[in-house]
């Protein structure tokens, strides 16, 4: 199912979001560099805002130090979809 939040009201946006975030749910993060798209799992993110709709992701580094993939696509296209998964994905 795909939603465009700003035809959501508050109400149900806000329970979209915390019967899809909670409990510690794994989503994908989607990021472009450049025409290459990259699919990253998460688990560590919280929802903090309904309107606008907004999550934190904490996003760690790789052990080099470098940021990961998804951070740095983000912090280059400014642009990120979470996705979360449904009951075919289980």
């Amino acid at each position: 199912m795909i939603l465009d939040y700003k035809d959501v009201n508050d109400l149900d946006r806000y329970k979209i979001m915390s019967g899809s975030i909670v409990p510690r749910p794994i989503a994908w993060i989607v990021t472009d560099d450049d025409g290459v798209l990259n699919a990253a799992p998460f688990s560590y993110f919280i929802p903090i805002s309904t309107n606008p709709a907004l999550v934190i992701v904490a996003i760690g580094k790789k052990d080099d130090g470098r940021p990961k993939d998804s951070l740095a696509n983000i912090k280059k296209k400014k642009k990120a979809t979470i996705c979360f998964p449904n009951k075919d994905n289980v």
